[in-house]
């Protein structure tokens, strides 16, 4: 019975330590793949016209500075609200774009393929 309960106990432990280095990859991937999505926006915004930028940042600046995050707590909460805001923003861009025309063909190209790229990442 005691043999019984230490293979219990072993098994108990060898799965929380896979857990917890499955948690730390989790958590990684999340981080970079959040800063790859933020690079692209940023990146995007900064190619856009000033009229197209004060449009896009009224919309979405009062969500963003309204969203209150408790980083020390480590809450799931709070990367899903992180989450939630780069969808926003990336949501307003497609629609901003969309609405207007394109400056060229290559720009809709580009468009296209952040749109594919980062729901895809997002999904």
């Amino acid at each position: 019975m005691e043999k019984k309960s230490e293979e219990a106990q072993e098994k108990l432990l060898s799965e929380l330590k896979y857990l917890r280095a499955t948690l730390k990859d989790v958590g990684e991937a999340f981080i970079l793949r959040a800063e790859s999505e933020i690079e692209t926006l940023a990146g995007y915004i900064a190619g856009m016209s000033r009229k197209d930028n004060l449009q896009v940042a009224d919309s979405w600046l009062k969500e963003a500075r309204a969203t209150s995050f408790k980083p020390a707590k480590g809450r799931f909460k709070d990367l899903k609200k992180i989450n939630h805001l780069l969808e926003d923003l990336l949501n307003i861009i497609i629609e901003k774009q969309t609405t207007s025309v394109p400056r060229s063909r290559k720009a809709k190209l580009r468009l296209e393929n952040i749109t594919v790229d980062t729901r895809a990442e997002l999904q």
